[in-house]
């Protein structure tokens, strides 16, 4: 049985880069469907020009800032193994909300933290149940190329992003599971073939 990649939070991906999300072993994109629409076309255009080395992905809407859509991640996790790689994917409204820091109201700023604090947490204790035995499993936080300094809500998550990781991959490590950090340009950089 092929090992899966799952990518959590697929909206927010760059277009760019879901040529090379392609690339990996029959991903798996879950995320808010309705505003993938470009993801899809891009994806199929890529496969239409591919060989048959390229998996057809599986698309799964997954509203990670929800009960209901934290609920079906775990399920997903555990019923889809075994799975070598997730990649989650800051949010982009993260990122656009960041912007406007000043005036973001309260509310909003709440929403976000949730999204991202327990989209995170929902994600890392599946991991475990998701590896692939042989291979263990490989969890990456997949940040911006940064995020505006001027915003104290972005910056104390980023924060949190990378002491959650630190510490998730040293208690993890036994168990088969790895966790690391990486802008969007480091990951290019790892992630396009060499030549």
């Amino acid at each position: 049985m092929t090992a899966k990649s799952i990518w959590i939070g697929v909206e927010a991906l760059p277009i760019e880069l879901m040529g090379l999300a392609l690339n990996h072993p029959s991903p798996i994109f879950c995320g808010r469907l309705s505003d993938c629409q470009e993801h899809v076309e891009v994806a199929q255009s890529v496969l239409a020009h591919a060989g048959p080395e390229l998996a057809e992905p599986d698309w799964h809407e997954v509203a990670i800032g929800t009960t209901t859509g934290q609920g079906y991640l775990s399920d997903l996790l555990r019923q889809c193994g075994p799975v070598e790689q997730i990649v989650w994917v800051w949010p982009e409204r993260a990122v656009a909300l960041a912007e406007q820091s000043a005036a973001m109201p309260l509310d909003e700023a709440l929403i976000r933290a949730r999204t991202v604090i327990e989209g995170v947490m929902v994600m890392a204790s599946g991991a475990a149940a998701a590896r692939a035995p042989e291979s263990g499993i490989t969890v990456t936080l997949l940040l911006p190329d940064s995020v505006p300094a001027n915003s104290p809500y972005e910056q104390g998550l980023w924060a949190f992003i990378e002491r959650f990781a630190a510490t998730a991959n040293a208690s993890s490590r036994p168990m088969g599971v790895s966790f690391r950090l990486l802008t969007q340009s480091e990951w290019r950089h790892v992630t396009a073939p060499q030549k």
